[in-house]
C-alpha cells in the first residue's frame, strides 16, 4: 500500500533468516540502514561510504562506465572495472561481489565476472550515431530507476564536457542531473507508484518515437502523431487527477 508496507515486509523477510544466515544491505538507503542497525544477526553491508564494502578511487570512462578500488573494512581487495555505463552499477557490482565474496569466491573471479557482463537489451543501450548525436535506448521506469537512467545520461554529457570546455554539454548534464533529483523526489514523496509508471511508460514510448524520427529518420503515419497527442493527454489527466 505504501512505503511503510513495503518495509514491514522486508523486515518479516529477514526475520525469517536462520541462525547462520547473513544480511547483506545497502545502508546508503535510510530505510534499509534502519532494518540493518535493528539486526541482531550475522550481517555485511556495502555503499558508497559508511559501510563494510565501499569503493575508492572511481573513475569513468568515456562512456560512462566505472571502474574503482573494491575496499573492505579499509582493505583494498582489487580493482572492478565495469563495462555498464551508470553511478548505480557501482552499487549494483559490490552487492554481486559482497554475495559472492561470502559465499567463497575469488577475488580475481568476482572482478572477471563482473568484467564480462554487458547490459541486458533496452537498458541504455547504445543504437547508434548521426549528425554527433549519440542515441540511446532505455525503456521506462517508475520514477527512481528514470532517475538512474537520467544520471548515466548526465555522466555520458559529463564526460564529453571536456571538464565543462564545452559549456552547453556541461549544462545539459547538469540538468539531466536535476531532473533525476526531481524523479527521485516524486518517487519517495507523493506521486502514486501506479502514475508514476504508467507516466513513465508513456514518456518513453514519446521519447523514443520522437527520436527516431528527428534522428533516425523513421517514418511516421498521421495516426502515430495522434496517438503520440492522446498519449500527452491521458498524463496531464492521470497527474491532475
Amino acid at each position: 500500500k505504501n512505503m511503510d508496507n513495503i518495509v514491514a515486509a522486508f523486515r518479516r523477510f529477514i526475520g525469517l533468516l536462520p541462525e547462520n544466515g547473513v544480511f547483506i544491505g545497502c545502508t546508503d538507503d535510510s530505510r534499509v540502514k534502519r532494518l540493518f542497525d535493528d539486526f541482531r544477526g550475522n550481517k555485511i553491508s556495502y555503499g558508497m561510504k559508511d559501510a563494510d564494502y565501499t569503493p575508492a578511487n572511481l573513475v569513468y570512462d568515456g562512456n560512462g562506465c566505472p571502474s574503482f578500488d573494491l575496499m573492505f573494512r579499509g582493505e583494498n581487495l582489487g580493482r572492478i572495472t565495469l563495462h555498464i555505463p551508470g553511478s548505480h552499477t557501482v552499487i549494483d557490482s559490490m552487492a554481486a561481489a559482497a554475495v559472492s565474496l561470502y559465499l567463497g569466491a575469488e577475488m580475481h573471479t568476482v572482478c572477471s565476472g563482473l568484467a564480462a557482463f554487458r547490459n541486458t537489451q533496452r537498458r541504455f543501450e547504445f543504437y547508434g550515431e548521426r549528425d554527433g548525436i549519440k542515441i540511446y535506448h532505455d525503456y521506462a521506469h517508475h520514477p527512481a530507476e528514470a532517475a538512474a537512467a537520467l544520471d548515466v545520461a548526465a555522466n555520458l554529457m559529463l564526460a564529453r564536457s571536456d571538464g565543462f570546455k564545452k559549456r552547453l554539454t556541461g549544462i545539459g548534464a547538469l540538468a539531466l542531473v536535476g531532473l533525476a533529483f526531481y524523479c527521485l523526489s516524486l518517487a519517495v514523496q507523493y506521486m502514486d507508484l501506479a502514475v508514476a509508471y504508467a507516466m513513465w511508460g508513456s514518456l518513453g514510448i514519446l521519447g523514443t518515437s520522437l527520436c527516431g524520427w528527428l534522428f533516425l529518420r523513421q517514418r511516421l503515419k498521421p495516426c502515430a502523431f495522434a496517438g503520440m497527442g492522446l498519449l500527452i493527454i491521458g498524463m496531464i489527466l492521470l497527474r491532475t487527477s
